[in-house]
């Protein structure tokens, strides 16, 4: 992908995440949990590593949560407290990792897009250069 398509991508997917709700983020959350984890319930009072979870299953959740909500959590950053992983290396509930997660999402989208008006057009030349 170049840097035109990057950009334009990512204005759409700042766009699309600054319209969900919390709730729509958290129901997200536990999908691509339950995914990795190939569990059909999350129960929010359990750590992930009570639930199956082990360091591997914890990068990819991270790495899906990166990918489905455009955020880039760098290598740098792993071992801050504010950081989602950092909240499942210490062992927190599902139910706080899921809100931590929410306010890093948030945070790294912390500005409200500029309206698109045309969003069919930009839709367009993103799979044109994609091409």
């Amino acid at each position: 992908m170049n840097k035109i398509t990057e950009s334009l991508n990512r204005q759409y997917i700042t766009e699309a995440v600054f319209k969900m709700s919390d709730n729509d983020i958290k129901k997200k959350l536990i999908e691509i949990i339950k995914e990795q984890l190939k569990i059909s319930r999350v129960d929010m009072n359990k750590t992930l590593t009570e639930q199956g979870m082990d360091s591997l299953d914890a990068v990819e959740i991270v790495m899906e949560i990166e990918e489905e909500f455009g955020v880039k959590i760098p290598d740098d950053t792993w071992e801050k407290m504010s950081n989602p992983l950092s909240k499942v290396r210490n062992e927190t509930t599902v139910k706080e990792f899921i809100k931590i997660t929410i306010e890093f999402i948030r945070g790294y989208h912390k500005t409200k897009p500029s309206s698109i008006k045309v969003k069919g057009v930009v839709r367009k030349l993103i799979k044109k250069l994609a091409k």
